[in-house]
């Protein structure tokens, strides 16, 4: 069953993987308010 409160992010995850992966990034940062999700959005 999908959570629809759920909103996947494939594209960003790509870019963000794709970045680390290929040294254009060492690190980032996800700043939001809290219960947003970003915990969530580094796990899966």
């Amino acid at each position: 069953m999908q959570d629809i409160w759920h909103f996947p992010r494939k594209e960003l995850t790509g870019k963000l993987t794709n970045a680390i992966r290929y040294n254009i990034i060492h690190s980032f940062t996800l700043f939001a308010p809290r219960r947003i999700g970003k915990t969530y959005f580094l796990n899966y």
